[in-house]
């Protein structure tokens, strides 16, 4: 089968004229836009404590954010000594938070064991603050007994 010339040159400027489109990151490129908020997308950090994943899913309607996140291990222990999210230690949690500029406010965060979601811990005080200039959000919390802070990064683009 021979293809014409011409057939070959509106193909190509066409292939050309989408692959630009695909590759434009201006838009979507995870950078938040001026005056959009920057903590919406999929993240995820190293716990340096235990060396587990932590994903946090963010999404907002306005500056009202709703924060369901996950920790491939969870390295707590409840009264008695025992770890409490036996025996994978995976946990879920989740909340809604409001954003103020660059922090993002969790008054209360519901942590659940992922294989016994009737365990749920309860943590005031959550936030998370992002650094506009190393593109992080990093975790933070007032519980002192917890080992944060943890840097997240930005693995989806808005």
């Amino acid at each position: 089968m021979k293809i014409s010339p011409l057939f070959a040159v509106l193909m190509t400027s066409l292939l050309a004229t989408v692959s630009g489109d695909m590759l434009d990151f201006d838009e979507g490129s995870g950078d938040p836009a001026a005056g959009a908020n920057p903590f919406l997308g999929l993240w995820e950090g190293l716990d340096t404590f235990d060396g587990s994943i932590i994903r946090y899913s963010i999404t907002c309607d306005g500056d009202t954010c709703d924060v369901r996140g996950s920790d491939s291990y969870r390295s707590d222990l409840d009264p008695d000594g025992d770890f409490i999210c036996e025996p994978t230690g995976r946990f879920l949690s989740y909340g809604e938070g409001t954003v103020d500029g660059n922090t993002l406010t969790i008054p209360e965060t519901t942590f659940a064991c992922a294989e016994s979601p009737g365990v749920e811990i309860y943590q005031e005080g959550d936030y998370l603050v992002y650094d506009e200039m190393n593109k992080v959000a990093t975790i933070m919390t007032t519980d002192t007994g917890y080992r944060f802070p943890v840097n997240l990064h930005k693995i989806s683009c808005n």
